[in-house]
């Protein structure tokens, strides 16, 4: 009976190839070679390999694309789904990552509005995708927003998509303000959205709250779940800020469970941490994740912490890690932290250990607060790049073995995690 099987392997019962192949679905050379043994075995094994399809292209410094290995493979994909209409039920999830033209300076970024067409059919194939349930796309190196919709691919797959979940973009230049807005009217089925060095062609102020938006908003807005703002000059960052929590804005970001907050330090500079403070206040309740580089305080964690929702809080010792400590001291004092899973700081991979030594009380102050306080897990990150441990040697950097030494309660209770990550610049 056995070799029968081994001969004729499409006559074992279906169902147990189905559960043998469901035990597969990570591997993907298996899978290719499942559906490769018979007819019956084909359609579940290409049920797992097309279920989630990755797509990505980068167009370089040079328009030299034709050539390019990435865009071959998204137009042989192309071509491989037009020619088996069987296989586009089989998609479930799409992810896009694609970067434009790299531009050498600035004030080519500012002035460029051009982008390199991808000579596909991925865009006209969206709407044969009928179990297609989530889009993720990430956009880079985007000089000129309205002039990138003009490519037929992005205009179908960010605006003609009801099935987009994740935009994440990066580099991103938009005319104006009022582009940025209809952007995010016409996404309303998205609910993470992540910007990373955004910036506009054209000067804008910051919205009142009174201000008329640029826009005409209709009515419908995108209520986001995850929202992600890293790199901005700060100017940038008002802008937006200022659009999110406008009354009429087209994102509603009042039932956020991640929330990512960093934008660009500059030392002359002092962040005035209140412009943000209205995406916590708004969100208490439903925040898990909260993240961010600024200087925030007692007045604006402790109401979250309060509140029993958050699981993880990551935050970076700015812009000391002494003055860091005076505000973690009030913030954690008398609160209880049973519900959050874990509490991770960034502190400088350039802290000395003579720094370290001047805040030793500080240190056990805390060490003792949050384990009073029920802290499962205080994970400290020093990210130092390789260079400056080289030519900074003889300044004697703090290691992890001395944080261990500084906080004694936790490492007791095994709450203490210390990682020193080390770049080759």
């Amino acid at each position: 009976m056995q070799r029968f099987l081994v001969r004729n392997p499409g006559k074992i019962p279906q169902e147990l190839v189905d559960i043998v192949l469901d035990f597969l679905d990570d591997d993907l050379p298996s899978l290719i070679a499942c559906a490769t043994v018979c007819r019956t075995w084909a359609h579940t094994a290409q049920a797992h390999i097309f279920s989630r399809v990755v797509l990505r292209r980068d167009d370089g410094r040079k328009p030299s694309w034709e050539h390019d290995a990435k865009i071959q493979r998204i137009q042989a994909f192309c071509r491989l789904i037009s020619a088996n209409d069987h296989l586009a039920p089989f998609i479930h999830s799409i992810e896009l990552r694609s970067k434009g033209p790299a531009l050498f300076s600035t004030i080519q970024r500012n002035v460029q509005s051009w982008w390199l067409p991808l000579k596909d059919t991925l865009g006209p194939l969206i709407p044969t995708f009928t179990r297609l349930k989530r889009l993720e796309l990430r956009y880079e190196r985007v000089y000129g927003w309205e002039a990138f919709l003009a490519w037929e691919g992005a205009r179908n797959l960010t605006l003609g998509s009801s099935c987009l979940r994740k935009l994440d973009l990066r580099r991103v230049t938009f005319e104006d303000l009022a582009s940025f807005l209809r952007l995010l009217e016409s996404v309303s089925t998205l609910d993470r959205l992540a910007l990373q060095d955004i910036a506009f062609i054209e000067s804008e102020p910051p919205l009142d709250a009174h201000d008329p938006l640029p826009i005409k908003v209709s009515g419908s807005t995108v209520a986001l779940k995850s929202l992600s703002i890293h790199g901005l000059p700060r100017h940038v960052y008002e802008v937006i800020a200022s659009a999110f929590l406008h009354p009429q804005s087209p994102a509603d970001i009042r039932f956020l469970r991640h929330l990512e907050l960093h934008w660009y330090h500059n030392p002359e500079i002092i962040h005035d941490v209140n412009i943000v403070a209205p995406f916590l206040s708004s969100n208490r309740g439903t925040l898990e994740h909260f993240s961010t580089c600024e200087s925030f305080g007692p007045g604006h964690l402790r109401p979250l912490l309060e509140t029993g929702s958050l699981k993880s809080l990551q935050l970076a010792a700015f812009p000391t890690a002494s003055t860091w400590l005076d505000r973690m001291k009030e913030t954690f004092s008398g609160i209880s932290l049973h519900s959050l899973h874990s509490l991770t700081v960034d502190v400088s991979g350039q802290y000395s250990k003579y720094c370290l030594r001047l805040d030793t009380m500080k240190w056990a102050a805390l060490d003792e607060i949050l384990a009073q306080a029920g802290l499962r897990n205080l994970t400290i990150l020093m990210i130092r790049s390789q260079s400056q441990y080289q030519h900074y040697w003889d300044l004697d950097w703090v290691e992890t073995d001395d944080f261990r030494s500084a906080l004694p309660s936790l490492l007791r209770l095994e709450a203490l995690n210390v990682e020193l990550d080390v770049l080759n610049i």
